[in-house]
């Protein structure tokens, strides 16, 4: 986490991280801007390639079929290059960013998000 108790997005100072946060959720709660994007690095087709595999074995792994595990599931995933997981998700329609907390997050939900992901990695072998 940072330190910083402006918003990257407006400018505005706050007298809290948890302030900021708050002003985060309640005005940019859909936000897609990323302030730094201009030093992200574009990821080789060998980093997308080696990532989409590592991403499909994790969502088979964590989201397998189980009757008693039945409703909205997450995954949370810390080991993705940032660079990878912007470029691979950014123009997605839940795409979020929170400058504050340098969080990203992407949601895909039911038959139309089984679908979206096989689009996105060319991969229609869901068993769950």
């Amino acid at each position: 986490m940072t330190n910083k108790t402006y918003c990257e997005l407006c400018f505005k100072n706050f007298a809290s991280y948890k302030n900021l946060v708050i002003h985060e959720r309640n005005v940019h709660s859909n936000n897609k801007l990323i302030p730094h994007f201009y030093i992200l690095s574009q990821p080789t087709s060998e980093q997308i390639i080696y990532y989409i595999n590592s991403f499909i074995v994790l969502l088979k792994k964590k989201l397998g079929f189980s009757r008693h595990a039945i409703g909205k599931k997450h995954l949370l995933i810390d080991t993705f290059p940032e660079n990878v997981f912007v470029y691979l998700f950014k123009n997605e329609e839940t795409f979020k960013y929170s400058p504050a907390k340098r969080k990203y997050q992407c949601n895909f939900e039911g038959y139309a998000g089984i679908t979206r992901l096989n689009q996105l990695f060319c991969y229609n072998q869901w068993s769950f």
